[in-house]
């Protein structure tokens, strides 16, 4: 067949091919066909047999009909300048079945051979899971786990052999801390390695005669034990032992008329009262009772007198006669048909009143004239449940441990008839509040605890007692009575407060710049309290513990640290599992041995009575797994050079530990290969399923598995759809092989809500619930622990870890200052201030008793001390004592101690000359001592001037420099004077550090080009480098972190109900969206 035209009608190519041309001629769509297609489309028909088709042919015929890239474009082209084999047979398929039989065997082909191609391509994948989502396999027929290639390492040959050492170590070392005895002289408790124990008094070890003393006064039975911290030390010294009873350190146990009394009973025996906001703390199980719960206080006490003769009056007034007496309990509905009653039993009131009297020196001139004779208990009629007495459960106890304090703010609703109440309300309290100095303050508040009226806080004591040691010395007491009174010690914790502000005030007051003033008119200044001292705020608050400005300063430092040594390797959180810790009911059933079935009271049930108990254990329990287990030189995180850590405690009241560390030889992102940290991170952290023999496979089961429960799922809005998800990142993503993410996609994962690593473990489908671990340090701990790698080179993570270490409640400084009464003394405003702030801090019992026993907030390996390198007018100096600046003559200037800047670094040894002041200060230590330790003398220098001697030292400070923006102009002359007053050496502040040039800037630039050791410089300034970059770039996210929340709506899930016009999607454990979900 020849075609002689260039384009053939559809008329005339139907003829020979088709017998109807009537039957397709409306389906064509084309007019016009190409002279070589015709061509091409004749022949190949012809190759068609009847039977079949030849597929050899066909592969060989129409091996380039799919190489064609002529159509792949999305405007379709004309047919007749198509190049693409394949758009014609699509278009003429219609009009032949022979051709619709070859389109469909040649789809089959090209399916084939791709199928074949993506199977050779499969047999280099390492996950059966990317395998099934390759060719595309339907989950019910999917694998449902992946291959996980991991090393096999042997958790229980290294619990067995590697780290026994470690291990037995800190099992004997935590029981020997567990066991305590008391000491018989200031009646402590003390561990045993801290206990000596002395035969008879003819001891020659140290001055008898003091102990002949306690032996007349105490009656001391031999063998004696004292304490070597305390008790032994004095007596070495031949003084009185500080606590002794001889030093009015002794409190009397209250005889049992005193201990019988109920809240109510003792409020009419005090004269005094300290009210509080004591408030229950949240926990997440439901199952516990909220008589167990950890108490916490609100906001700070006040102490109010009690006029006791008028609340005697008045009684006796109030009260009818005999005949028609029926007393009306208040009670307190603690659940359905159950009532807790309190009675008040005026006997025994008036018993009390009549001890306190004869013994008690503050009751001397109280009248007790009641002048009625009492009802007993059993003749009370309990009018508003006499109806339902069948029906109703009451609870009578008269002492009983669970019964909470009443407060300004009850804790659990109150049943009351008001109209009964209002009868026999008592009167008003009008009167003044104590002053915070009034030293019987405590002894009128307290009277069940200071039961003489004597041995309080404030007695003039010879060798002197201060506060925070006097409290120390009360909770450790032998005798746990004193301990278990809450809204006692609350109100030692606002005591400690307020010392902590006096002190805050004093250190802010006692500072100034230098300006040529003398000691007259410093005098003056002082005398008449004059207001143009500077106040800055931030000092006031930075003594008191655990306040926004107190964080703000600790974060200072450990910024200082990142810059000094560079990112920290890990980051650690354990969590205190004092339920699970059989250690802790042994502990606190020693402890409390007066209680009744002290045996079979549970560990909620002793913590909650006794928090001081508890916070000594903890402490202990920390103390030794960080020093024998975390520091261990070969230990399981390796060799820990550098360390920051801080405690923690949450709405329940529990505790937990973050800790930055820092690793010897650690490898960094950034700077190491991925082989190298890849492995690394391998040794040291797992997420995987241990088998079922084990010896970890329970705790990971129990503390490391993680459940979603109402404290965890967080509800977002996304257009018109609402996502339900685990705000911790659950359940994370299974996959076969360990993956870096990158600094990066760890931020832009900040900013969609979701958390996200620097990395990915591989996990196996029942690992996606594990959080991470380290298998030794969660055997040792035995509780919830998360381990992270953190150290990559940008600092980026390390600041945000500085950060969320250091948060603190939100605070309004400026609001409150500006509320405060500027018409007070600049003493009397500060103070105000200072109150103010604590207006709405609320505080757990836990916390409040590691406060008054002194144990730290946080730690850091390194000292790290401030040095003040501000212009010369600008520094700060500290004031010396006002009875010193009283004996300088009017016109001397010697008014400020001595200080590195001005003092110590001027009047350096000539043989290091030329060290710089940051050198100086980060390398030396001044002292009035000529050696220390037994220092060579290499490491000694004096000092010019007779100023005292300089000491090198092992382990160098880390000084805190404050931050100068240089990219301000104003600021650049102040920028360089700080770096040339830091890295030049100099003698003279005022000639040496400008020298003759015309600028800072000027004389920085000179003393680069001609300095040979510049080696701190440049340290210092990469440091900061790296800081700067780093703030910039979290700066920048968290604004698009904070654009990107307002745009999205979270929602409490108590209330997403709510929304029933709103699509609700549920993001709950699927195989479908497992491939979707990020990793934390």
């Amino acid at each position: 067949m020849k075609f002689k035209q260039e384009k053939i009608s559809i008329e005339e190519f139907y003829c020979g091919h088709v017998h109807s041309k009537n039957l397709i001629i409306d389906k064509c769509k084309l007019k016009y066909i190409s002279k070589k297609w015709a061509y091409i489309i004749h022949n190949l028909l012809k190759l068609l047999n009847p039977t079949g088709i030849k597929f050899s042919l066909l592969l060989k015929s129409f091996r380039s009909i799919f190489k064609s890239n002529c159509c792949k474009n999305k405007r379709p082209c004309k047919i007749s300048n198509c190049k693409n084999t394949m758009n014609f047979i699509n278009n003429m398929s219609n009009h032949f079945q022979k051709l619709r039989t070859l389109k469909r065997r040649l789809y089959e082909i090209r399916s084939t051979i791709q199928t074949y191609k993506s199977h050779l391509n499969l047999l280099y994948m390492d996950s059966i899971y990317d395998i099934c989502k390759k060719l595309k396999i339907p989950n019910s027929f999917s694998l449902k786990d992946v291959i996980v290639k991991r090393n096999n390492l042997d958790i229980n040959n290294q619990i067995n052999n590697q780290y026994r050492v470690i291990i037995s170590n800190y099992n004997s070392e935590l029981d020997s801390k567990l066991k305590m005895d008391e000491c018989q002289i200031c009646h402590q408790l003390f561990t045993l390695k801290n206990i000596l124990i002395i035969k008879n008094n003819r001891d020659s070890k140290f001055n008898i005669s003091y102990l002949k003393l306690i032996d007349k006064s105490q009656k001391i039975v031999y063998p004696l034990k004292i304490c070597k911290d305390y008790c032994l030390e004095d007596l070495k010294k031949s003084q009185v032992p500080r606590f002794s009873k001889l030093n009015n350190m002794f409190l009397e146990d209250p005889p049992a008329m005193i201990k019988e009394l109920n809240f109510f009973e003792l409020m009419l025996v005090k004269l005094g009262s300290c009210f509080q906001v004591v408030t229950k703390l949240n926990i997440l199980s439901k199952h516990r009772p909220k008589s167990e719960l950890f108490k916490g206080v609100k906001g700070l006490s006040i102490f109010l007198p009690l006029e006791t003769n008028n609340t005697i009056n008045h009684v006796k007034k109030t009260l009818p006669n005999l005949d028609n007496f029926n007393i009306i309990i208040e009670k307190l509905q603690e659940s359905k048909n159950v009532l807790w009653s309190k009675l008040i039993d005026l006997k025994k009131v008036e018993k009390a009143l009549h001890w306190y009297k004869e013994n008690n020196i503050l009751y001397k001139n109280i009248t007790i004239d009641i002048g009625r004779k009492f009802v007993e208990t059993n003749q009370i009629i309990y009018e508003s449940t006499l109806d339902n007495k069948n029906n109703l459960t009451v609870i009578h106890k008269e002492n009983n441990i669970y019964f909470e304090n009443f407060t300004i703010e009850p804790t659990v609703n109150t049943c009351r008839n008001l109209q009964d109440i209002e009868q026999y309300t008592t009167q008003d309290i009008k009167n003044i509040p104590f002053n915070d100095r009034d030293i019987d303050k405590d002894h009128k508040c307290f009277p069940n605890i200071l039961v003489r009226g004597t041995g309080g806080m404030y007695e003039k004591r010879t060798p002197i007692v201060k506060p925070a040691m006097y409290i120390r010395w009360l909770l450790r007491q032998a005798n746990p009575y004193f301990r278990r009174d809450i809204q006692f010690l609350f109100s030692l914790s606002h005591n400690k407060e307020i010392n902590a502000i006096d002190q805050g005030i004093y250190a802010m007051l006692n500072t100034r710049k230098l300006k040529n003033e003398s000691a007259k008119i410093i005098r003056d200044q002082i005398k008449n309290k004059e207001h143009d001292l500077e106040a800055n705020l931030e000092v006031v608050l930075q003594a008191v513990r655990g306040s926004r400005e107190f964080w703000r300063n600790i974060s200072g430092n450990l910024e200082t640290m990142d810059e000094k040594l560079g990112p920290a390797t890990f980051f650690i959180t354990l969590s205190c599992a004092e339920y699970y810790w059989n250690e802790t009911h042994e502990f606190l059933v020693k402890l409390n041995k007066d209680l009744c079935d002290v045996d079979k009271m549970t560990i909620n049930q002793l913590c909650s009575i006794d928090p001081v108990g508890f916070s000594m254990f903890f402490e202990k329990r920390w103390r030794t797994f960080f020093n024998k287990v975390v520091l261990y030189s070969n230990g399981p995180l390796g060799e820990v050079t550098n360390y920051f850590w801080r405690t923690e405690y949450q709405s329940r009241g529990a505790l937990y530990i973050h800790m930055k560390v820092w690793i010897k030889n650690a490898p960094v992102y950034g700077k190491n290969s991925i082989e190298e940290i890849q492995k690394f991170i391998e040794k040291h952290i797992s997420c995987e399923m241990p088998p079922s023999d084990s010896h970890i496979y329970d705790l990971v089961k129990k503390f490391q598995t993680h459940k979603c429960s109402s404290s965890c799922r967080r509800i977002l809005r996304k257009n018109r759809i609402i996502i339900n998800k685990c705000r911790y990142g659950f359940p994370k993503y299974k996959s076969s092989k360990f993956k870096f993410n990158g600094v990066q996609k760890c931020l832009k994962s900040k900013r969609s809500n979701k958390n996200s690593k620097i990395y990915e473990l591989p996990r196996k489908n029942n690992e996606i619930f594990i959080n991470d671990y380290n298998p030794i340090l969660l055997y040792i701990w035995k509780g919830n622990m998360d381990i992270q790698y953190v150290a990559e080179n940008s600092l980026v993570l390390n600041r945000y870890l500085t950060s969320y270490i250091t948060k603190s409640d939100k605070n309004y400084t400026k609001q409150i200052w500006d509320e405060c009464n500027k018409n007070e003394n600049l003493y009397g405003a500060l103070k105000s201030f200072a109150l103010k702030s604590f207006k709405n801090r609320e505080i757990s019992s836990p916390e409040v008793c590691a406060k008054l026993l002194g144990y730290d907030l946080y730690n850091f390996s390194d000292q790290i001390k401030y040095l003040n390198v501000h212009r010369k007018s600008e520094r700060k100096r500290r004031l010396k004592s006002f009875n010193f600046i009283k004996t300088l003559p009017e016109e001397s200037n010697d008014i400020f101690f001595i200080n590195i800047i001005d003092n110590y670094y001027p009047n350096r040894p000539d043989r290091i000359e030329n060290i710089s002041l940051y050198e100086f200060a980060s390398n030396y230590i001044c002292s009035s001592k000529s050696c220390i330790n037994n220092e060579s003398h290499h490491n000694c220098g004096m000092l010019k001037n007779n100023l005292g001697f300089i000491h090198f030292l092992k382990r160098p400070h880390i000084r805190k420099i404050p931050y100068i923006n240089s990219k301000i102009e104003k600021n650049r002359e102040l920028y360089f004077n700080q770096l040339l007053l830091l890295f030049k050496p100099w003698r003279n502040e005022d000639c040496d550090i400008l020298e003759n040039f015309s600028s800072y800037r000027v004389a920085f630039e000179e003393f680069i080009l001609n300095s040979n050791n510049v080696k701190f410089l440049d340290e210092f300034l990469e440091a900061k480098k790296k800081i700067e970059a780093a703030k910039e770039i979290i700066k920048k996210y968290d604004a698009k972190i904070l654009e990107h929340s307002e745009s999205d709506n979270e929602y409490n899930l108590n209330s997403h109900n709510q929304h029933n016009d709103l699509e609700f999607r549920n993001d709950e454990i699927t195989q479908e969206n497992l491939d979707k979900k990020l990793i934390l």
